[in-house]
């Protein structure tokens, strides 16, 4: 019989048969044990890619029992060592093809695409960590602004609330909602599941948070506060006047004199934690310190003399009467500049009078329109009227929100010195008698409102 060489085929005759180099021990050496540095633990090189990551992932592809031997095994001979090493390689394997089967699937469109997101989710996602049932206890939790999932998942399981930010994170993607979830201090249970967690964040009940729309005054936030945090009537305010010089107020920042609150105009429109035990000060310093911010953003100190103010108090004095009177925020712009040409010294239209109800009604702590002819609302001497002191009133009369901040710092160019608001647009006038005409469209549709 011809000799034959290792890959089949057969030998010349008299040629010699090469070495079969698949037949000798050392083609299979026996698997070794990973290497690993001083003490057993493996070496990684400096600036890994898994360095510094946090303890637990958002999704792990492989159980505990897939990972390497812990120090001290041997070199993978044909003890419970070498056979436990044979089955973890296995596992890998299979753990890996699934893995590329899954992604095969999903690649594959239709039916074969969500049998592979089942199998995948199935396989790796379902045995999360997770509690039953609804919990129990109260826990305060405050989610900071433009926290993802994952890291409201771990605040949550550090504060006791879920086991795991895997489970928060799968029960999550079944929630259509849960992309809503808003900044705040949410009051929830001690080992709730992950679901309950959710549903319970989506309630608005749970949500210790206080929202302030554009143009509330100083009066009704603190009336607010003092409702949210079951205080007496006039706690908040008197903490506001205690320690106004105490809130981070602008240097610029009038008070004491003709200025009826020194935080008017600083308490800044927004949603703020109010968790169980704030202080009504502590809210306060909130507000400011976001005012501070918005204030920045929009150059207050800078457009000042642009825009011909002496100072930015006047120009925040401006955004909070701009916010008083429009109804709509397209028209913010020009209202500023009814404001600004209604001040000009040579304004023989106005003579520098803004007449402005609004600033009526703050002095009378109201918001009406059923206020007296111009005649009247003149004899009340102070210095918030803006029927009886010329130019602006002696500070703020809101607290304006950013829409109303933006347009004082960019006036829309024109002549107008009048305007009045109807139910969907506001009407604008440069000279008196083209204003008593609006004035007359006005009073016709509140009639038939009434």
């Amino acid at each position: 019989m011809p000799a034959v060489d290792p890959y089949g085929q057969p030998a010349q005759p008299g040629s010699p048969v090469p070495p079969d180099y698949y037949a000798t021990p050392e083609a299979y050496p026996p698997p070794g044990a990973p290497r690993r540095g001083p003490g057993g633990a493996r070496r990684e090189r400096p600036g890994s890619w898994d360095e510094g990551l946090p303890p637990e992932r958002d999704h792990s592809f492989f159980s505990e029992e897939d990972e390497e031997a812990p120090p001290g095994r041997g070199r993978g001979g044909r003890g419970d060592d070498g056979e436990r090493d044979s089955e973890r390689e296995s596992k890998r394997r299979n753990g890996c093809a699934c893995l590329v089967v899954a992604l095969v699937l999903v690649g594959g469109g239709g039916a074969a695409a969500y049998y592979g997101y089942e199998f995948v989710k199935d396989r790796f996602f379902a045995s999360a960590a997770d509690y039953t049932g609804e919990g129990s206890g109260e826990v305060s939790v405050e989610i900071p602004q433009g926290a993802t999932i994952g890291q409201i998942g771990n605040l949550l399981k550090d504060n006791g609330v879920v086991q795991s930010v895997d489970a928060f994170i799968q029960a999550a993607n079944e929630n259509s909602k849960s992309g809503t979830i808003q900044a705040g201090t949410y009051t929830l249970h001690k080992k709730m599941s992950a679901k309950s967690a959710i549903d319970m964040m989506l309630d608005p009940r749970t949500r210790n948070a206080l929202t302030f729309p554009e143009g509330s005054t100083a009066r009704e936030v603190y009336q607010k506060i003092d409702d949210k945090l079951g205080l007496k009537h006039g706690t908040t305010k008197k903490a506001g006047q205690e320690h106004y010089a105490e809130l981070g107020l602008p240097k610029w920042a009038k008070r004491g004199g003709d200025v009826k609150d020194p935080l008017e105009g600083f308490l800044f429109p927004a949603t703020y934690n109010a968790g169980k035990g704030a202080e009504p000060e502590a809210i306060l310093k909130q507000m400011v310190t976001r005012a501070n911010a918005e204030f920045k953003r929009a150059g207050l100190e800078e457009n000042a003399a642009r825009l011909g103010l002496s100072s930015p108090w006047q120009v925040l004095t401006v955004a909070s009467l701009v916010e008083a009177e429009g109804n709509n925020e397209a028209d913010y712009r020009k209202i500023t500049r009814v404001v600004l040409n209604r001040m000009k010294k040579d304004n023989t239209e106005t003579y520098g009078l803004l007449d402005f109800d609004s600033t009526y009604n703050y002095i009378k702590q109201q918001s009406t329109l059923d206020v007296p002819p111009p005649s009247e609302m003149r004899k009340l001497q102070d210095p918030y009227n803006t029927y009886y002191v010329k130019g602006l009133p002696a500070g703020p009369i809101d607290n304006p929100g950013a829409k109303a901040i933006e347009a004082t710092h960019d006036p829309a160019d024109g002549p107008w010195n009048y305007f009045v608001s109807l139910n969907d647009k506001t009407l604008f006038a440069t000279t008196n008698e083209e204003h008593e005409k609006n004035v007359e469209l006005y009073e016709q549709e509140r009639a038939k409102e009434q």
